[in-house]
């Protein structure tokens, strides 16, 4: 703020032209709306710890974190399981922050039981959600880019955007080799 001040760029308040135009945007402003554009993270925060919380009451996360268990043979194998516990999640919620804010404690309890590096389980638990948000074709990324595809007068389906995608793929694949074919210290 105090930049954009010192070069002009930015008031304490909007300042308008005779018009009514905004001509120099008001710091108090840009605040007030990134505070309420956090509001909407904060919802789903809200939403997503109160999912978690019935889905553990009712034994589901007892039943998921047993059903991942076994196929889990060690660090490595850990590692492989909190990708698809985060990806399974994901696909159903469709949303990074309630996907990790419910596979967190699972994967947590994973790495604990397994021995794998704590640090590695939340890199796995982060990136998959990013992979597979980017890939299900009813996630935010691809609903946004077909949106701005209809502002430009362009009509594109989200099968044909997932066709284009080579971002998301890459990073599953540095993941799996991260996983497998690299060595440990």
């Amino acid at each position: 703020a105090a930049i954009g001040w010192a070069l002009g760029k930015l008031a304490l308040f909007d300042l308008s032209d005779a018009a009514g135009k905004i001509v120099t945007p008001g710091a108090l402003d840009l605040v007030g709306k990134g505070t309420l554009g956090m509001s909407e993270t904060l919802i789903v925060a809200l939403l997503a710890g109160g999912l978690f919380k019935a889905v553990w009451d009712n034994g589901g996360i007892l039943w998921l974190t047993e059903r991942i268990s076994a196929f889990i043979r060690g660090p490595k194998t850990c590692e492989l399981g909190v990708f698809a516990l985060v990806s399974a999640v994901n696909c159903f919620t469709a949303n990074n922050t309630v996907a990790i804010v419910i596979a967190g404690p699972i994967a947590k309890a994973c790495s604990e039981r397994f021995g794998a590096s704590p640090v590695r389980i939340a890199s796995v638990l982060d990136t998959a959600s990013c992979v597979v948000q980017g890939l299900i074709p009813y996630g935010a990324q691809i609903l946004i880019a077909i949106g701005v595809a209809k502002g430009l007068d362009y009509t594109v389906d989200s099968l044909t955007l997932l066709k284009c995608l080579y971002y998301q793929p890459l990073l599953a694949v540095a993941v799996f080799v991260s996983m497998f074919a690299m060595r440990r210290r």
